[in-house]
């Protein structure tokens, strides 16, 4: 896929994104090689990625399943960053896992 930012026309594999966080209007697409800053929500990339094994953790973060490396009590653990899982999405997030 493709994504515009900063007048810069940035090419990745979904399979590449270790997460996604909201920020205001904007979404943070995180990978191990970049962030990229984009104008849009997180609602639409839940959207478009949940069936590429991406799971909504909490009202800011989507993540890529793929790359957890550990779950402990209400975090999920990507390589060196820990995110949070929020209340109302941990039993689908621990479902999906399973």
């Amino acid at each position: 896929m493709f994504l515009y930012a900063n007048k810069t026309i940035y090419s990745i594999v979904a399979q590449d994104i270790l997460y996604i966080k909201a920020e205001v209007d904007y979404v943070n697409i995180v990978t191990s090689e970049r962030e990229i800053l984009i104008l849009d929500s997180l609602r639409h990339w839940n959207e478009k990625l949940e069936d590429l094994g991406f799971v909504q953790i909490h009202r800011s973060y989507l993540i890529n399943m793929q790359h957890i490396s550990k779950v402990y009590g209400n975090q999920v653990f990507i390589g060196d960053v820990t995110l949070p899982i929020g209340k109302t999405f941990k039993e689908e997030f621990l479902a999906r896992m399973h």
